[in-house]
């Protein structure tokens, strides 16, 4: 987890098997969590390690990545635009 300019941010991953192992899947939730007036934007790596942008205009942000792959990379990149002062 960090945490800068009252937003923070965190990574959850969880490992679930199907069927017989080493066969599994795994889940990678990321999430912005902070002031309710933060904005920015957001960039993440999805299943296929494919970076992806998205904007938020109010907080939580969280997305779910799921893949079958046991070698999958997770990265998150926030900034933020506004945050309310407090």
């Amino acid at each position: 987890m960090s945490r800068q300019s009252g937003v923070s941010t965190e990574l959850k991953t969880e490992f679930e098997t199907l069927g017989r192992p080493p066969i599994g899947t795994t889940r990678a939730t990321y999430e912005i969590t902070g002031a309710q007036g933060a904005s920015g934007h957001v960039s993440y790596l999805d299943d296929n390690a494919a970076a992806h942008e998205a904007r938020f205009s109010g907080l939580p942000w969280s997305v779910r990545v799921t893949t079958t792959d046991p070698g999958i990379l997770v990265g998150l990149v926030v900034a933020v635009v506004r945050s309310p002062a407090g």
